[in-house]
């Protein structure tokens, strides 16, 4: 029987050998670009596919129906209102075989409530990069924002590009997956449709490929930044210093070394480990960030809960209490506004992140003040009310027992 098995972080793929079989995969198949293929010491694949060579395997599996996945998705917007979560990001969006807009659509048909924004992988719009004009409207509950690619993989699977190697393996730096020719190819399409360029990028080396490929081009959006990198895990003074001259905006996730601390420390080390995620630095450089969850792509069983990452972001521990750089801790009041205002400034929605005239009423009520409790007890708060556009959308349910 043909078992395939995806990493939660999705950059890494486990298989048997059934489906090596299937899909051809042997002692003498190369590693496909941005991608490896794990082999023993006899040069045999032993199942593991990382970043790229997935694509090997995951053409073999069957795809659900957007009817499935409309349904899937739609029974997701009651836990995200008790999350107080109304707008949502999907930077994975395919523009084919399946059109992610289409399938939103109706998603929305079947129930979903949240403002979704997609940003179009890179790969899906190089042969046909102009993206209709009516996708692109921003006062659409679902449009367009952007163009994805990946600069790199992860941390935790010991893919994302490094440097120095990671702690132990003194030759595994990672894997690159892209190169400046393609990063400024997606950026043209991304300045002629008038969206974001969104790039993923962990390790220091594929977050400076980034800045020193977009430091000198000018940009194309006046209300964001045009380039915008994702996660960040590791970063130079130099490049930290110069992504702030670009204009470039950083989006990151506080959860990661909260939930995946182990991973860190056995890749990174511990002095490495409290140097990740430089939100205090970044902020005081002048760069743009903001918070996300990027659910569900981390092993934390609750990946949408805003309140761990508002913890996280305070305190700099991770759940089993490890210290995870108290130099970069930022404030309660902070690390909300990254979640919301910030967050709508990097993403673009229009009028929401803020409770102000001509925004939507978008607001939530919690059962503590979160900017007056023990930092420790943040990811204890509960959502009493969730408003969207002033209606009522979720109240929380007491039981009587």
């Amino acid at each position: 029987m043909p078992v395939i098995a995806s990493r939660s972080c999705v950059h890494i793929a486990t298989v048997n050998s059934k489906v090596l079989e299937m899909a051809g995969v042997t002692k003498d198949t190369p590693n496909p670009p941005g991608g490896q293929i794990d082999k023993d010491e006899n040069g045999e694949p032993t199942g593991v596919l990382r970043e790229n060579a997935r694509e090997l395997v995951f053409k073999l599996m069957p795809e659900h129906t957007i009817e499935e996945n409309a349904t899937a998705l739609a029974e997701l917007s009651s836990q995200l209102f008790a999350k107080g979560i109304t707008a949502i990001t999907d930077l994975l969006s395919r523009a084919h075989p399946v059109d992610y807009m289409n399938m939103y659509n109706l998603t929305r048909e079947k129930g979903l409530q949240q403002r979704t924004i997609l940003y179009y992988v890179w790969g899906d719009l190089k042969d046909q990069p102009v993206i209709d004009q009516e996708k692109l409207n921003r006062e659409n509950p679902i449009h367009v924002g952007g163009v994805k690619l990946f600069s790199d993989g992860s941390i935790s699977g010991q893919t994302a590009w490094v440097n120095p190697p990671f702690s132990g393996e003194k030759n595994n730096f990672g894997i690159p997956m892209t190169s400046k020719e393609e990063l400024l190819a997606a950026g043209e399409a991304a300045r002629q449709n008038n969206v974001q360029l969104v790039i993923h990028a962990m390790g220091e080396q594929a977050v400076d490929l980034i800045v020193e490929t977009f430091y000198d081009q000018e940009g194309w959006l006046e209300d964001a930044p045009s380039v915008r990198i994702e996660h960040v895990a590791l970063m130079t003074e130099e490049t930290l210093k110069w992504a702030a001259k670009a204009k470039i905006g950083i989006v990151t996730q506080p959860v990661f070394l909260y939930a995946e601390i182990e991973s860190y420390l056995k890749n990174l080390g511990a002095e490495r480990t409290q140097s990740t995620y430089p939100v205090k630095d970044m902020l005081e450089a002048g760069i743009e960030v903001a918070f996300s969850s990027d659910a569900p792509g981390t092993a934390w069983a609750d990946p949408v809960n805003p309140f761990i990452g508002i913890k996280a972001a305070v305190t700099r521990t991770a759940y089993d209490g490890t210290d995870t750089g108290q130099s970069q801790r930022v404030d309660a009041a902070t690390a909300v506004e990254l979640y919301t205002r910030a967050a709508q400034q990097l993403t673009r929605i229009p009028d929401i992140g803020q409770l102000k005239a001509g925004h939507h009423a978008d607001f939530i009520v919690l059962d503590q003040d979160i900017l007056e409790i023990d930092p420790e007890k943040i990811d204890k708060v509960q959502v009493e009310k969730t408003y969207m556009g002033g209606e009522l959308v979720y109240e929380k349910k007491y039981s009587l027992s």
